[in-house]
């Protein structure tokens, strides 16, 4: 009998300890799995609502976001599509201000007062896979909750952006002339003209671009001020 009664004991403890390993080896697991999940990517917007665009640029006035992400521009309506009328922007963990999104070329909004809906959405930049600096498709949407951190705001179009270079040959001789070139640029044609011979020079010209497009005066012209400079001249005429 007490063979038997020992026996029972070793049962009943083999029983009690290998229902206490199996628990610690869940716990265990569920503690590695807390451990492996990846951090929610957070972010937000703020931006000017029935914002006047000019020169092709949008400003989003402050990014806040918890990691490396992008900001990019869709139309609205399409804030569930990657159908970006902008060039992913990119922004780092923190409080990012005045980004500017430019539009594509072949962008199509309507001046008028009617305005154009535009939403401004975030990726969370995946360190792990795609290309690095480069958005792709590994680049999830940044999400509130249940729906996306967008925001959708109105847009006017600036009547003048839209202007050909047949809007400024007011006598249509193919060639802008003095009184006729003021209204094609900001700048005037005598702060061109620097020699005030009543025409530009190749220097004068030259220069008085690489001027404009050195937006922080530091002499040298980097890749944003090129896209700016570039979309300021040409970018409607051609």
């Amino acid at each position: 009998m007490k063979s038997l009664s020992n026996d029972l004991t070793r049962y009943v403890m083999y029983v009690v300890f290998s229902f206490m390993a199996v628990g610690m080896s869940s716990c265990s697991s569920d503690d590695d799995a807390d451990d492996m999940m990846e951090p929610i990517a957070t972010g937000s917007i703020t931006v000017e609502d029935n914002q006047e665009i000019s020169q092709n640029t949008l400003i989003v006035q402050s990014v806040t976001v918890g990691q490396e992400s992008w900001v990019v521009a869709v139309m609205g309506g399409d804030e569930n599509t990657n159908n970006f009328i902008t060039e992913p922007v990119k922004v780092e963990a923190g409080t990012t201000t005045n980004v500017e999104l430019i539009l594509n070329d072949d962008v199509d909004l309507t001046a008028g007062d009617a305005g154009n809906e535009i939403s401004i959405k975030l990726y969370a930049n995946d360190q792990d896979e795609g290309n690095l600096g480069e958005w792709d498709e590994s680049d999830d949407p940044i999400m509130d909750g249940d729906t996306m951190a967008t925001e959708t705001i109105t847009v006017f179009v600036d009547d003048s952006s839209n202007q050909t270079f047949a809007d400024f040959d007011a006598n249509a001789d193919g060639m802008l002339n003095q009184n006729e070139f003021p209204n094609s640029y900001q700048n005037n044609f005598s702060e061109w003209d620097v020699d005030g011979d009543g025409s530009l020079s190749d220097e004068e010209f030259s220069n008085t671009t690489f001027g404009n497009t050195d937006a922080d005066d530091d002499d040298t012209i980097s890749e944003a001020e090129w896209n700016m400079g570039w979309t300021r001249m040409y970018g409607t005429y051609t």
